[in-house]
Protein backbone atom coordinates (compact mmCIF):
# COMPACT_ATOMS: atom_id res chain seq x y z
CA UNK A 1 0.00 0.00 0.00
CA UNK A 2 1.23 3.41 -1.11
CA UNK A 3 -1.21 6.40 0.10
CA UNK A 4 -4.14 6.41 2.14
CA UNK A 5 -6.92 8.94 1.04
CA UNK A 6 -9.09 10.07 3.79
CA UNK A 7 -12.32 12.34 2.91
CA UNK A 8 -13.54 14.27 6.02
CA UNK A 9 -15.71 17.64 6.31
CA UNK A 10 -15.80 19.03 10.15
CA UNK A 11 -18.65 16.50 11.36
CA UNK A 12 -17.86 14.69 14.64
CA UNK A 13 -17.75 11.57 12.39
CA UNK A 14 -14.84 13.10 10.07
CA UNK A 15 -12.83 13.43 13.69
CA UNK A 16 -13.16 9.78 14.27
CA UNK A 17 -12.39 9.23 10.61
CA UNK A 18 -9.53 11.16 11.03
CA UNK A 19 -8.47 9.17 14.34
CA UNK A 20 -8.40 5.97 12.89
CA UNK A 21 -6.70 7.03 9.44
CA UNK A 22 -4.00 8.43 11.91
CA UNK A 23 -3.21 5.22 13.58
CA UNK A 24 -3.79 2.88 10.81
CA UNK A 25 -1.20 4.94 8.57
CA UNK A 26 1.00 4.56 11.59
CA UNK A 27 0.98 1.15 11.78
CA UNK A 28 0.69 0.18 8.53
CA UNK A 29 3.72 2.90 7.71
CA UNK A 30 2.28 4.68 4.68
CA UNK A 31 1.37 8.61 4.34
CA UNK A 32 -2.37 9.70 3.75
CA UNK A 33 -3.75 12.29 1.70
CA UNK A 34 -6.78 14.52 3.85
CA UNK A 35 -9.42 15.32 1.31
CA UNK A 36 -11.18 18.27 2.85
CA UNK A 37 -14.83 18.15 0.93
CA UNK A 38 -17.36 21.02 0.28
CA UNK A 39 -19.52 21.09 3.00
CA UNK A 40 -23.08 20.60 1.46
CA UNK A 41 -26.14 21.89 3.08
CA UNK A 42 -27.71 18.93 1.45
CA UNK A 43 -26.11 16.37 -0.29
CA UNK A 44 -26.30 17.19 -3.90
CA UNK A 45 -25.69 14.74 -6.93
CA UNK A 46 -21.81 14.80 -7.96
CA UNK A 47 -20.91 17.57 -9.86
CA UNK A 48 -19.59 21.26 -9.13
CA UNK A 49 -19.47 22.78 -6.21
CA UNK A 50 -19.40 26.44 -6.68
CA UNK A 51 -17.32 26.98 -4.00
CA UNK A 52 -16.09 25.83 -0.55
CA UNK A 53 -16.48 27.64 2.68
CA UNK A 54 -14.17 26.47 5.56
CA UNK A 55 -14.16 29.64 7.69
CA UNK A 56 -14.79 29.08 11.21
CA UNK A 57 -13.63 25.33 10.87
CA UNK A 58 -10.41 25.88 10.04
CA UNK A 59 -9.20 25.60 13.28
CA UNK A 60 -11.14 22.02 14.05
CA UNK A 61 -9.03 20.92 10.78
CA UNK A 62 -6.31 21.99 12.24
CA UNK A 63 -6.87 20.18 15.38
CA UNK A 64 -8.33 16.94 13.48
CA UNK A 65 -4.42 16.81 11.44
CA UNK A 66 -2.10 17.30 14.68
CA UNK A 67 -3.16 13.40 15.14
CA UNK A 68 -1.23 12.96 11.77
CA UNK A 69 2.01 14.79 13.36
CA UNK A 70 1.47 13.43 16.86
CA UNK A 71 1.74 9.75 15.15
CA UNK A 72 4.08 10.90 12.83
CA UNK A 73 2.30 10.11 9.88
CA UNK A 74 3.46 12.03 6.71
CA UNK A 75 0.70 13.50 5.41
CA UNK A 76 -1.12 16.19 2.40
CA UNK A 77 -3.91 18.07 2.44
CA UNK A 78 -6.21 18.78 -0.60
CA UNK A 79 -9.08 21.23 -0.46
CA UNK A 80 -11.52 19.89 -3.21
CA UNK A 81 -13.52 22.11 -5.50
CA UNK A 82 -15.91 19.38 -6.77
CA UNK A 83 -18.44 17.33 -4.73
CA UNK A 84 -16.69 14.82 -2.49
CA UNK A 85 -17.18 11.83 -4.56
CA UNK A 86 -16.34 13.34 -7.49
CA UNK A 87 -13.24 14.77 -5.59
CA UNK A 88 -12.08 10.90 -3.89
CA UNK A 89 -12.91 9.34 -6.83
CA UNK A 90 -10.70 11.06 -9.31
CA UNK A 91 -7.80 10.82 -7.12
CA UNK A 92 -7.57 7.66 -6.44
CA UNK A 93 -8.38 7.00 -10.29
CA UNK A 94 -5.38 8.77 -10.99
CA UNK A 95 -3.25 6.55 -8.72
CA UNK A 96 -2.86 8.63 -5.68
CA UNK A 97 -4.51 5.92 -3.45
CA UNK A 98 -4.49 2.19 -2.53
CA UNK A 99 -7.45 2.79 0.18
CA UNK A 100 -10.28 5.23 0.68
CA UNK A 101 -11.11 5.96 4.14
CA UNK A 102 -14.32 7.90 5.12
CA UNK A 103 -17.40 8.08 7.36
CA UNK A 104 -20.78 6.75 7.52
CA UNK A 105 -22.02 10.10 7.78
CA UNK A 106 -20.94 13.73 7.33
CA UNK A 107 -23.02 16.82 7.20
CA UNK A 108 -25.12 15.88 4.58
CA UNK A 109 -29.17 15.02 5.33
CA UNK A 110 -28.94 11.66 4.47
CA UNK A 111 -29.93 9.03 6.90
CA UNK A 112 -28.01 5.82 8.05
CA UNK A 113 -25.31 5.47 5.34
CA UNK A 114 -24.43 9.02 3.66
CA UNK A 115 -24.56 9.78 0.23
CA UNK A 116 -20.83 9.82 -0.29
CA UNK A 117 -20.58 6.52 1.57
CA UNK A 118 -23.14 5.01 -0.72
CA UNK A 119 -22.01 6.30 -3.46
CA UNK A 120 -18.23 5.06 -3.06
CA UNK A 121 -19.53 1.72 -1.91
CA UNK A 122 -20.70 1.30 -5.59
CA UNK A 123 -18.25 3.13 -7.46
CA UNK A 124 -14.57 3.47 -5.86
CA UNK A 125 -12.06 2.29 -7.79
CA UNK A 126 -9.93 1.25 -4.71
CA UNK A 127 -10.91 -0.75 -1.66
CA UNK A 128 -13.26 1.30 0.80
CA UNK A 129 -12.63 1.62 4.70
CA UNK A 130 -16.07 3.63 6.10
CA UNK A 131 -16.10 4.39 9.74
CA UNK A 132 -19.18 4.21 11.41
Amino acid sequence: MARVLVGVDCSAVANRVLSWTAKFCSDVGVPATVVRCASPVRERPPGHVGRIEIGDDRSDVERALKLFRDHTVDYTVVIAHCDPRVALVENAENGRADLIVIGTQGEGQFLGLGGTASYLARHSPVPLAVIP
